[in-house]
């Protein structure tokens, strides 16, 4: 059985329809049908999509071996984000190098690359896992130590006193901790509190905490950016006309010029006709 007829196989048992899969995606119809026909290959961004989302097996997808579902997936439960506790998940385990920090990572999970995944039973649904660095929370936790994450996507939504992973702008450049998030007494702040008793408390603002809100501003430069290349692309289209018509203009010119009284009427009049529809 090819990765295509696995992907068919899921889908009839979830059933769904092309349409709705395809949709779950972000793909067209067309596209999945070439997917499961083995037309076109399993890109990464859909396979850690049906992993994440839909709790595929990603060996079984991979290879047949196993089980297709580490636990049968609730539907409504993945899109309403709940915290159900699930018999078994494949968690994606994440390099920070290689997706260049939190920040891009958070933005677009579905593209980055997982170098592994974690077979792990009995947690609420976890978006991925990085290895640990440094000591500040230790004996808690050590450097090389593995954490499981849920993306938090409003600053509203913490549980004080609670453990959080956090990517902090410090001078400009990506800072990325865990630490306890306690309330601090100035407005706007957080306290960010250690483990480690030889590491201090630190008050960092709210505005400093990038991995929250740094997603809107991403998707606006993108915007931005794809804004610039369209008037780039009409510009150097419209300089292409004007010189075509131009050069068509300097011909009809020198025709006439050779021609004197005797010229083709027909055929000066063709030329002025092409001078109109290039400009």
């Amino acid at each position: 059985m090819t990765t295509g007829e696995r992907i068919k196989l899921i889908r009839k048992q979830l059933g769904m329809t092309q349409e709705q899969l395809a949709q779950r995606l972000g793909i067209g119809k067309a596209a999945l049908s070439m997917i499961e026909t083995g037309r076109t290959g399993l890109s990464s961004r859909n396979r850690n999509i049906l992993v994440q989302e839909l709790n595929v097996n990603p060996e079984w997808l991979d290879t047949g071996a196993g089980d297709a579902f580490n636990a049968e997936p609730d539907l409504t439960a993945y899109m309403l984000r709940t915290d159900h506790t699930l018999p078994m998940q494949s968690v994606p385990l994440y390099s920070i190098e290689g997706t260049a920090g939190l920040v891009p990572l958070f933005a677009d999970r579905n593209r980055a690359h997982a170098i592994n995944y974690i077979h792990i039973p009995n947690l609420p649904k976890c978006d991925g896992a990085i290895y640990i660095a440094g000591d500040s929370m230790y004996p808690l936790l050590k450097s090389g130590d593995i954490v499981l994450y849920k993306q938090l996507r409003d600053l509203d939504d913490i549980f004080w006193g609670d453990m959080y992973l956090l990517s902090i702008d410090i001078d400009g450049e990506e800072y990325i901790t865990v630490k306890y998030i306690q309330k601090s007494e100035r407005p706007g702040y957080v306290k960010l509190v250690s483990q480690n008793p030889h590491h201090a408390d630190k008050e960092v603002a709210q505005e400093r905490i990038r991995a929250l809100e740094e997603q809107l501003r991403q998707k606006n430069e993108k915007i931005d950016q794809a804004k610039d290349r369209i008037l780039r692309e009409a510009n150097e289209k419209a300089r292409e006309i004007l010189q075509e018509a131009k050069e068509v203009a300097d011909e009809t010119i020198r025709d006439f010029h050779k021609a004197g009284a005797g010229a083709d009427i027909r055929e000066l009049e063709q030329k002025r006709q092409k001078v109109r529809d290039k400009i």
